[in-house]
């Protein structure tokens, strides 16, 4: 090993051995040469940890590794277990989750649901694939908490009524038509989250006037639609809203019918940076009316017949609504 002095005091008496102590080089990502990739969530390494989100929280992840002098990488991937989304868009013309990428060094997704809306453990796995064949990994777990199981109360319309020029959904005793209202049963704690609500319908009316019917429906974006987002995203927002339909009657014309069906949706969003809306459930309803003048002089009119559906129950699901148009007020008859 050539020359050398223990501490300050001289040369090493003949015939002893010098003992050179191990050493690590560790070097951004690699031990003893090997490859050591790391998970980056938040500016920090969680490699081989467990951290805590909530449903609807953005997940931003990126790999950290170095590579030896002659060494590329082939592919890296991503393992995600659980219910994911890249996304959650809300346009006129488009709505829905969308896609995520597990490929590359880093990745973006959000967990929208967990089974029976209780916390749920995910293990997510890192895999390089490189040209000297080693496949290195590294993992993080993710202890997500669910929004608890949700509950709601409907409260349903009695029928379609004609009030003044208007065809209207209405309930008893002047009620709105619909009524929704949603509770969890224990939400997650520290979070404190917003209900938002999502209303996807389907909606066309008929005027007949002098023997002729014509087909109307709300303006849309993109037009000529009848089925699609009502009113623009959100709905509403809290833990209640309502919808009554309504069609105006005029008195040029003697008979008016509507069939009207919508799914109510509600979502929770965790209202962090960055975070998206997560489903809890749906409502369909619908109903159908049909009214005809009294008097065209003073635009009277009487309720022909009108017959509300009997669905109106509060299914819990995971299922985001979906819409590729938005309908809004007023109308357009052909």
């Amino acid at each position: 090993m050539g020359s050398a002095t223990a501490g300050t005091h001289g040369p090493i008496p003949t015939g002893q051995q010098l003992k050179c102590p191990a050493f690590i080089v560790t070097l951004s990502g690699q031990e003893n040469g090997v490859i050591v990739p790391k998970i980056i969530f938040g500016g920090k390494d969680i490699t081989n940890t467990t951290q805590s989100v909530v449903v609807g929280q953005q997940i931003a992840l990126t790999a950290s590794y170095s590579l030896p002098s002659g060494v590329t990488v082939t592919s890296q991937s991503w393992s995600v277990p659980g219910t994911i989304a890249g996304g959650f868009v809300h346009n006129d013309t488009n709505g829905g989750p969308t896609a995520y990428s597990l490929t590359g060094q880093s990745t973006t997704f959000y967990w929208y649901s967990t089974p029976s809306y209780a916390k749920a453990s995910y293990q997510v796995t890192f895999t390089l694939h490189l040209s000297d064949g080693a496949s290195p990994s590294a993992t993080a777990t993710f202890s997500v908490a669910g929004t608890s199981a949700p509950s709601a109360i409907i409260t349903p319309g009695k029928n379609a009524v004609v009030s003044g020029n208007l065809l209207q959904y209405i309930g008893s005793q002047g009620l709105p038509g619909m009524t929704f209202n949603v509770v969890l049963s224990l939400p997650p704690s520290g979070y404190s989250g917003i209900f938002t609500w999502d209303q996807i319908r389907t909606d066309s009316w008929v005027r007949t006037s002098g023997g002729v019917s014509r087909t109307c429906t709300a303006p849309s974006n993109p037009p000529g639609r009848s089925t699609g987002q009502d009113a623009s995203y959100p709905y509403s927002t809290g833990n209640q809203t309502q919808d009554s339909p309504y069609v105006q009657l005029y008195a040029t014309d003697s008979e008016t019918t509507r069939t009207f069906s919508a799914t109510m949706f509600v979502m929770w969003n965790p209202n962090l940076t960055n975070s998206i809306p997560v489903p809890l459930g749906y409502v369909q309803w619908n109903f159908s009316s049909d009214a005809t003048i009294a008097n065209a002089t003073t635009n009277q009119w009487t309720l022909k017949s009108g017959t509300a559906g009997s669905n109106n129950i509060f299914t819990p699901s995971s299922s985001y609504p979906q819409w590729s148009a938005t309908l809004a007020a007023g109308e357009t008859c052909n």
